[in-house]
C-alpha cells in the first residue's frame, strides 16, 4: 500500500504519527500558465473550463472541496478531533485507524497526541483551483513554509459532503 500525504506541515504533523511506517511522498503541481514564474501569484486564475461535473448543491461546512478544506483547518486549529475526523473520508479514517491501532492507540488519541505538537497557521492558507470530477476532487493549497508551492489535496464526496482523502493506493 502507497500513501501520498500532502506536505502542508500542519497536515503532515497532525497525521505523522499514524504514518511513520507508510512510504510518504509530495505531488507538488504548479498550475500557473506557460511562462509565469512558479513561485507567481496565481491565486485568483480561473482553472481552464472541463467537462468536470458541478458541485453537489447540499449547503454547509462540506458542501465544496474549499469548505472541506477550512472545516478541516479550523478544526485542527482548535485541535478539535471530532471535528477533524468528520472532515476525513471513509477510506482514510479505515486507514489512519489501523495505522493507530499498530501502535496500540485508537485513531482519537493518535490524533489528540498529533494536534498537541502540530503546528497549525494562524491564518488558513491560500487555496485555489477547486476543481471536481464527479465524486473526485482536486484542491490546490499553499505551502506556507516553502515560498511558491502549492500541494495538490485530493477529496472524495460521500453521502453529498466533500472530505479530505489521502491517496492510497
Amino acid at each position: 500500500m502507497r500513501i501520498r500525504l500532502s506536505s502542508a506541515p500542519f497536515i503532515t504533523l497532525v497525521i505523522m504519527t499514524l504514518v511513520l511506517a507508510a512510504a510518504c511522498n509530495s505531488t507538488p503541481t504548479n498550475s500557473n500558465g506557460a511562462g509565469t514564474p512558479t513561485n507567481a501569484n496565481n491565486s485568483n486564475a480561473r482553472p481552464a473550463a472541463s467537462a468536470a461535473t458541478p458541485a453537489a448543491t447540499t449547503s454547509g461546512p462540506l458542501s465544496t472541496p474549499t469548505n472541506a478544506f477550512k472545516a478541516f483547518y479550523e478544526a485542527s486549529k482548535k485541535k478539535d478531533v471530532p471535528a477533524v475526523m468528520k472532515t476525513l473520508s471513509k477510506d482514510t479514517v479505515d486507514f489512519l485507524t489501523a495505522e493507530a491501532k499498530k501502535e496500540n492507540k485508537t485513531l482519537e488519541v493518535a490524533l489528540t497526541e498529533s494536534l498537541k505538537t502540530s503546528d497549525v497557521p494562524t491564518t488558513a492558507p491560500e487555496t485555489r483551483n477547486e476543481k471536481i470530477d464527479g465524486d473526485k476532487a482536486t484542491l490546490e493549497v499553499k505551502d506556507d513554509k516553502v515560498e511558491g508551492k502549492w500541494d495538490t489535496f485530493n477529496f472524495a464526496r460521500e453521502n453529498g459532503e466533500w472530505k479530505i482523502k489521502l491517496g492510497i493506493e
